[in-house]
Formats: C-alpha cells, structure tokens, sequence
C-alpha cells in the first residue's frame, strides 16, 4: 500500500513539473538575467550595503574580472619581484607572485537560481610562498587559533593549497538582488576576526621565504 501511495505521489509531482515547466524555466531565466547583470555591479552594489564601520582604507575589490568576487586586504596581494604589496592582479603573476583573497561565488547560477552564496578564503597561485603559507596555516601553533573561530561561525575549515575555508550562505530569493549583497556584507563581516589571523600568517610565512 505504501508503495502505491509512494508511486501515486511522484507522478502527481511530475505531472506539476510537466504543467509549470514552461514558467519554471521563465523564472529561472529571469533569475539567471539578474545574476548576470549584478556580476557587473557588485563591486558597487556590495559597498551601498556595508556601513563605515565595517569598510576602512585596508580592504579592496578587485574589479577585473568581475566575475571573481575578489576581496582582499593590503598586503595580500604581493608582486613577483620582491613580495611587496600591490593592488594589482597582474603583477603578482610570476614565479613568486602572491594572490590571496576572500571570494564569493556570483559567477555560479545557484547563487540566485537557489538563493546561495557561498563565501571562501583562497590562493590560487602555486608559488613557494603558498607552500609556506599552507604549512602554516595548517600547524599546530595557528590551528589552536582558528579552529574555535571556524567552529563558532560554522565555516568549513578545509586546509587546502587552494582553498582554505569556506561557508554557504542562504539568500532569500524574493529580495533579489539586494538581499544577495546584504548576506555577502553579513559573511563579510563574519570573517573580519578570522582574516586578522590570516594577515599573521602571512606576514610570517613572507617572513620565513625572504629569509
């Protein structure tokens, strides 16, 4: 009987999916269109949300390619010459470059298509400072640190070369897209206390390779 009812349920499911399918796919192409065009504003539209107190002079956005959602502080972005702070991505390509930020995906349809934003801390070059970082990151000494932030917050604590941590926020559709830049001040401003550690990092790991 069970089974019969199971049955009974899911094809009343897919008989509304084959009903609706064409507004479904309406509305997920409106979603998709607003995504698109908020790829290009959200360097503007992220800083109308966040209030003074929380943006200073330290923090920046790296606007090109948008697409990224790159946000970084002073200092971790570091040119392939000599490792000294720069603001732009070009010259930290390289043998020993250095890009690490913060990064939502926008780029993704699920962002709006689901109502997701998923916040992380990444480095995307393979440089040996990077493999000094990880080593880092990962010891004892800064994990003690770390992990009760991570813990409290909810943040996945992953540990890799690339991706370090991330969290997955919900952002609710019917407010679209204002309410997807409010969640991205909300994880924003959950990391502030987590990117003070990171900075330390950093600064010890240049520390140790120009040395």
């Amino acid at each position: 009987m069970e089974d019969n009812d199971f049955t009974q349920t899911q094809k009343e499911k897919v008989r509304l999916l084959s009903e609706y399918r064409s507004d479904f796919d309406e509305l997920l192409e409106a979603a998709e269109k607003l995504r698109q065009r908020s790829v290009e504003e959200w360097p503007e539209q992220f800083q109308k949300q966040l209030s003074d107190d929380l943006w200073s002079e330290e923090w920046m956005i790296r606007c090109e390619p948008r697409e990224y959602g790159c946000i970084f502080k002073h200092g971790w972005y570091l040119n392939d010459e000599n490792l000294e702070p720069t603001n732009v991505a070009e010259e930290t390509n390289g043998y020993s470059g250095l890009r690490l930020h913060f990064n939502h995906l926008i780029r993704s349809e699920q962002s709006f298509s689901q109502g997701q934003l998923t916040y992380r801390l990444r480095c995307p070059t393979n440089v040996p400072l990077r493999d000094e970082f990880h080593q880092l990151y990962n010891s004892e000494q800064w994990q003690s640190k770390l992990e009760p932030l991570l813990d409290e917050k909810g943040i996945t604590n992953k540990g890799n070369k690339r991706d370090y941590m991330q969290k997955t926020y919900d952002v609710d559709q019917s407010g679209l897209p204002e309410s997807y830049f409010k969640t991205l001040v909300v994880a924003f401003k959950e990391y502030l206390e987590i990117a003070d550690i990171v900075d330390e990092i950093l600064d010890e790991a240049r520390v140790n390779i120009k040395d």
